[in-house]
């Protein structure tokens, strides 16, 4: 199997509680050929006396400091400091199974055309009342732009993309009104230009935490999300514009009614 570096990027910021576990992760790798590029989004918290612990013991180990600038920013700054040919993405709450690497080079070697992959993920978290692990199960392979038109299946940390695809699609979108719907725009781009790849495999511990939990989040997200199909309805096809003025109709109207109710 052609053995290519793959980059992994993981934006953190004051979560030095957790980043631990998602570097050990990567550093459990049955693919050994990767770099880890760690991108403090301005953490007031020992995140770097942390991250300088791991980076004594592992040259692959890179840590980045920048003023808070949000997910988006953390990542763009990864992608271009980064030397591999394929990007990887782990959130600081994540974890990789050991297999992901390897699982998901595979799968470039054996399908040259696909631009991204993203595989199955397995949710942790205290936000479940039953206190069990919850499998996120996805099926969708190929072209697969208007099913992801409808809604966002993909789990960040499950991602790894061709570098050569963000110099084609551009990188994250970093507007303050995207702020953590940045991922699902660059889904969206990324789709509509290359054949996505999906492996079945949970190869992802996502550590899963609600953000969405107030009217005013409410609010921004229902307006990042009319951002986004907008943006898509200037360059799609008519089944494609069907799908999306449904869904711009749907936030729309919640974004109208949150404003009676407000809960």
């Amino acid at each position: 199997m052609n053995k290519p570096l793959v980059s992994i990027i993981i934006p953190t910021y004051n979560r030095a509680d957790l980043l631990s576990r998602a570097i050990q992760s990567v550093i459990n790798q049955t693919y050994k050929d990767w770099e880890l590029l760690i991108i403090d989004d301005g953490s007031t918290d020992n995140t770097k006396e942390i991250v300088e612990e791991f980076v004594k013991k592992d040259p692959r180990i890179k840590y980045f400091y920048q003023e808070n600038k949000g997910q988006g920013a953390a990542r763009n700054l990864g992608i271009r400091e980064s030397k591999g040919e394929y990007i990887a993405f782990l959130d600081s709450d994540d974890e990789f199974l050991e297999n992901k690497i390897e699982k998901s080079v595979k799968i470039f070697n054996e399908d040259k055309n696909i631009g991204m992959i993203y595989s199955n993920a397995i949710i942790i978290g205290n936000y479940l009342d039953n206190k069990k692990s919850l499998e996120i199960s996805k099926l969708y392979y190929g072209n697969i732009y208007k099913k992801l038109l409808l809604n966002n299946f993909i789990t960040t940390s499950t991602v790894v993309v061709k570098k050569e695809v963000f110099l084609n699609c551009g990188f994250f979108n970093k507007s303050s009104l995207l702020r953590n719907f940045e991922d699902y725009d660059m889904w969206l781009r990324i789709a509509k230009k290359y054949k996505i790849g999906y492996i079945s495999e949970v190869l992802v511990k996502y550590n899963f935490s609600p953000k969405i939990n107030s009217w005013e989040k409410r609010k921004n997200a229902y307006k990042a999300m009319i951002y986004i199909y907008f943006k898509n309805l200037k360059t799609a096809n008519l089944f494609e514009k069907f799908i999306i003025i449904w869904k711009l109709w749907e936030h729309v109207a919640k974004y109208l009614l949150g404003f009676v109710f407000q809960k």
